[in-house]
This record gives structure tokens, C-alpha cells and sequence, in this order.
């Protein structure tokens, strides 16, 4: 308890201090003092805890100590030392018995196994983030430097590079496309886009951040914002403002961790696993901002068969329509239904391409600026039980697990439905 009240303190006393800091700062600078502030924030909260372990652990002795030398020092020739004594005796093994468990759970935390430990504990110790998605053997990409058989990391890395760093598409191919559809395009006035980020929707996106969620690289996860969004709330007001206007990202936005799920199937295929991005949780207060602005206009950005994140609208409902042409309709009677997947949708957008396609659709220009910073010197750290692999950067895709991501995809494979409704005219 003293040390979640002392680090509660701290971190607000920590907080109070960076604004106060930062109050006649320009709004670069303070992009720039944000990711310092953070690592600074993490370095003085382990810090604060490994001294207050270092305080217990020491009191612990001090008390095993002192009541070693009463027990060897009291003469029992009283019922009254007597007992006294059997109560020191009684306090030592109760000490030591705290003593021992204090030592079993830092060991513990840092995952050293003891014989002591019930395999039940065990298993549960393995449910961490880094932990709870164990990943078989997996088979080594061909033409890749060897890799140990448990080098899963660096495996995983091998094999999603070329997904991750795409060769982009010509720009004039894709001008060519998107000019050959976008007269077809409902105008639509998206301005507002670009208006001022209030606090309201600051602290709204705060409170929407779900507890007990795996938190990204800078170790701050959803509880840290909530616990503190009292302070955090101005403050991260000023920084979307100033990351709007001036084009700019801290460079912990761009950072990610990625959690591999598996698809089912073959488990040795790296291939086949769903590369969800364990993003940093002020990144996601601020595209979730920009996501809830994009939805209220989403019906009339995307094709009128996007049925994707439309209110009232649902894919099932255009299955059941043409269940009752086909049953209606001798012509239909014989129809089939054709199902394509995208291949690693998200991974292989062409970020050039996304950006064109925002352009064309008349996204405003702050707007788009927020979008390239969002997506420029990404990088990700590939997690494999309970190990990390080393930095790749990322040149291609949107990010699974951001929340303007499924927006912006459908958005970009918007020309694809207008490509196949005049083919099929």
C-alpha cells in the first residue's frame, strides 16, 4: 500500500511538474518533451519500486536480527521469560516465513522457477502478454540467415518482412485509377475534420480506454491515463492540437509491439498468425478522436455495397436480399456466391495510395498531414513467449489494432467496388 500511495504521489507530482515546464514551450518542443517525459516518468517509477523493495527487504532482516539476539540473549529461568520467549520465537518464524515468501515473488516476478511453486502458479505466471499465445516451432524462412529453433522472434521477423516493407505501386498507376473513378464519388464536405480537438473528446476518449488491455513499448497502459486523465485530459489536448497543426508525431507513436494470434491451421507456417500491434495507448486516444470524426460521415464516403461500419446496415442484410432474388427470380435460381479474402489486407495497402485516395475524397489537409506523420519511421518489435525481437521499421500497411485502421481500408478499397460495378455494366 505505501508504495502505490508513494508512487501515486509521485507520478502526479512527476505530471504537475512537466506542465508547469512545458506552459511557454513552443508546440514542437512539446511533441519533442513528450517522449521524454515518459521515459523519464518509467525510469523514476522502477526506481521508486526497486527501493522500496530494497526498504522491506531490509526490514525484514533488521526484525529476523533483532529478535535473533533477544531469543539468545532472555534466560528462561521465569514462567514469565519463559513465555516470552516462545512469543520471539514465534514472531521470528512468522518473519521468516514473510521473509521467504517476499523472495519467492520477486523471484517469481522476474519468472525464475522454484520447486516450491505449484505447477498451477506456474502456468498462470505464463499468462502475461508476452506469454499467453505460446508459439510452436516454427519453419525457417528460405534464403534467411539460420536461426535457433527457439529464435522465434527473429523467425517471425524473417518471414513478415516482406509483408511489412512492400514495394509501393507506381504513382502514376494510381492516379490513373483513382482519376478513372472519383467522378463517380458523392462531394462531401469533410472540413470539420480539422477543427480544434477539444477536451471533451479528449477526456470521452480517455474514459472509453478499457482496463486490463496489454499497454505498448512505453510500459503506459489504459489504467495510467485513467487513473490520471484529471491532469493528463489539458494536457493531452495542447499535444494532439499541436501534433495537428504541425504535421508532427512523438516518436513513440510510431512504435509498436506485435502479438502474433494464430489463425488455426498449420502453427509452423509464421505466415499464419494475425499480427495484432500493441500500439501506445496516447497513439490510440488520438485515433480514436479522429475515427469517431471519420464515422459520422463514413455512409457517404464509401460505396453504396460497403456495408462496413454503416449504421442500419448490415452484410447480412445484402445476403438475405439476394437470397430472396435468387428464390424469386428464375434467372438468379442458379447464382453463386463468390467469397475473396484480401491477403494480409492491412499489411500490403500502399501507403501512397492512401494517402492519393484521401486527397481525392477531399479529406482536409491537417487532416491527411496527421495521417503521413502517423505512418512515417513505424517500426515494430516482434513478441514470441516472453521474448522480444529486435526493431524492423515498416514502410507499408496501416496498423492492426489502431483504431482509424478499418476506416482508412475501407476508404482506400473504395475504387475497387466502383472498378467492378462498370465492369459489370
Amino acid at each position: 500500500m505505501y508504495v502505490e500511495a508513494a508512487t501515486k504521489d509521485m507520478i502526479a507530482h512527476r505530471i504537475n511538474d512537466f506542465i508547469t515546464s512545458i506552459t511557454e514551450a513552443a508546440d514542437t518542443a512539446l511533441i519533442e518533451q513528450w517522449d521524454h517525459f515518459k521515459r523519464q516518468l518509467e525510469a523514476d517509477i522502477i526506481a521508486l519500486k526497486k527501493e522500496a523493495r530494497q526498504r522491506t527487504n531490509n526490514g525484514y532482516r533488521q526484525r529476523i536480527g533483532r529478535l535473533k539476539k533477544k531469543i539468545n540473549a532472555i534466560q528462561t529461568d521465569t514462567p514469565a521469560s519463559s513465555k516470552q520467549r516462545k512469543d520471539w520465537v514465534k514472531a521470528l518464524r512468522t518473519n521468516q516465513k514473510q521473509y521467504r515468501a517476499l523472495k519467492r515473488r520477486m523471484l517469481q516476478n522476474r519468472n525464475v522457477w522454484t520447486s516450491t511453486t505449484s505447477a498451477k502458479f506456474f502456468f498462470q505466471r505464463l499468462s502475461t502478454k508476452y506469454g499467453d499465445n505460446i508459439i510452436p516451432t516454427l519453419n525457417q524462412k528460405a534464403g534467411a540467415p539460420p536461426r535457433d529453433i527457439h529464435d522465434k522472434t527473429s523467425i517471425l521477423t524473417d518471414h513478415w518482412f516482406a509483408c511489412l516493407n512492400g514495394i509501393a505501386g507506381s504513382p502514376g498507376e494510381a492516379d490513373a485509377f483513382i482519376q478513372k473513378y472519383m467522378e463517380r464519388w458523392q462531394k462531401t464536405d469533410v472540413t470539420e475534420l480539422d477543427d480544434e480537438i477539444t477536451e471533451d473528446e479528449v477526456a470521452a476518449a480517455i474514459a472509453k480506454c478499457k482496463l486490463g488491455k496489454s499497454c505498448g513499448p512505453d510500459n503506459l497502459g489504459n489504467e495510467w491515463y485513467k487513473d490520471y486523465h484529471s491532469l493528463l485530459t489539458p494536457l493531452l489536448t495542447r499535444l494532439y492540437n499541436a501534433c495537428m497543426q504541425q504535421g508532427k508525431m512523438p516518436e513513440t507513436f510510431s512504435e509498436a509491439y506485435i502479438f502474433s494470434i494464430s489463425k488455426g491451421g498449420n502453427t509452423a507456417n509464421a505466415l499464419n498468425y494475425r499480427p495484432i500491434a500493441l500500439l501506445n495507448t496516447g497513439y490510440k486516444i488520438l485515433t480514436r478522436i479522429l475515427a469517431w470524426r471519420v464515422h459520422k460521415y463514413i455512409r457517404k464516403l464509401v460505396h453504396a455495397t460497403q456495408f462496413g461500419l454503416r449504421m442500419i446496415h448490415d452484410a447480412i442484410n445484402i445476403l438475405e436480399a439476394a437470397k430472396k432474388a435468387a428464390h424469386n427470380n428464375e434467372t438468379l435460381s442458379n447464382a453463386q456466391v463468390l467469397l475473396l479474402d484480401f491477403a494480409k489486407a492491412y499489411d500490403s495497402l500502399d501507403r501512397a495510395y492512401l494517402f492519393k485516395i484521401l486527397r481525392a475524397k477531399g479529406f482536409p489537409p491537417l487532416f491527411i498531414r496527421a495521417i503521413q506523420a502517423m505512418h512515417q519511421h513505424t517500426s515494430v518489435k516482434f513478441m514470441a513467449n516472453g521474448t522480444l525481437s529486435d526493431s524492423m521499421s515498416v514502410i507499408s500497411g496501416i496498423r492492426q489494432g489502431c483504431p482509424l485502421a478499418l476506416l482508412l481500408f475501407i476508404i482506400a478499397v473504395g475504387p475497387l467496388y466502383d472498378a467492378i460495378e462498370v465492369k459489370r455494366n
